[in-house]
Order: structure tokens, then C-alpha cells, then sequence
């Protein structure tokens, strides 16, 4: 087969395979593994589009920071990165749950729902759970600002 099988017959051959990635997928400090279901997440961006909107070093900042906050319960592990010729891809630990905003979503209906909000033992949870998420990464000599549900 020339091309993928989920692309166009008239598609050209990918003529340029990517490189391995940095380090072997899911290896973490101390020999356990990220991937505890042997699913992955892949982030890819265009390189091109990164170049466009001027986010290349937001893109290197990201790789960066995933990479030292390695190895925390409650940070989704950055278990590889790689580029093609056209695309950077980062491979990240599969969390099936989704995001916060997903699950409120799910619980609540869509944003304007008359009857929305989480229980409080709920809330407490997730407020803690990014409290000690922020703890480590600020103990990392990193400033995160963008905290969202998404």
C-alpha cells in the first residue's frame, strides 16, 4: 500500500517516514510505565501553523514543561516527542475520562442548563486535586497561568 488506509486513493506516499521518538514510549523515571492500558494520546500541530500565529516557543515551552513535570499522579505524562518534516507530535498518557469541562458537561448539559454546579464533596476533590497538581509544578520552578476546565 502507497498511502494510508484512511486516505484518499489519490493521495501521494508518505515519501518521508517520521523518526523514532526521543526516548522509548512510556518509559518513566524508575522503570514504570505511563501507558497503563497500552492506549496513547497524540498531539500534532502543523508546523506551519505555528509559524503563522507566531506560537513556535509556546509550543517548545509546552514540550519543555511536560517534560520536567514528568512522574506526578495528577499531570498527564509526556511519554515521547517527535517531528516530521511538516508536524511536531507530542505522545501523551491516554486518560480515557476526558477533561473537567467534559465531565460537567456530562453531568450538567451544555453551558446555559438551569441546574448546574457539583456536589461539594466533589468540588472539594477537585480543588484539591489541582492544589497539589499546582504545588508540584510551582515546586518545579514553573509558573503555569492558564488553568481551565478543558
Amino acid at each position: 500500500p502507497d498511502s494510508p488506509p484512511d486516505s484518499p486513493p489519490d493521495s501521494p506516499p508518505d515519501s518521508s517516514p517520521d523518526p523514532p521518538p526521543a526516548r522509548p514510549l512510556g518509559g518513566r523515571p524508575g522503570g514504570r510505565s505511563g501507558c497503563r492500558c497500552g492506549l496513547v494520546a497524540l498531539k500534532s500541530v502543523s508546523k506551519r501553523s505555528l509559524v503563522e500565529r507566531g506560537a513556535s516557543l509556546k509550543a517548545e515551552h509546552e514540550r519543555l514543561g511536560l517534560e520536567l513535570l514528568r512522574g506526578h499522579p495528577l499531570i498527564i505524562d509526556c511519554l515521547g516527542a517527535y517531528q516530521s518534516p511538516t508536524h511536531l507530535h507530542l505522545v501523551l498518557e491516554w486518560c480515557s475520562g476526558g477533561n473537567l469541562a467534559d465531565h460537567l458537561e456530562r453531568r450538567n448539559g451544555p453551558p446555559g442548563s438551569l441546574v448546574r454546579g457539583l456536589l461539594a464533596s466533589a468540588a472539594r476533590f477537585y480543588l484539591a486535586s489541582a492544589a497539589a497538581a499546582l504545588a508540584f509544578i510551582h515546586s518545579k520552578g514553573v509558573i503555569f497561568r492558564d488553568l481551565k476546565p478543558e
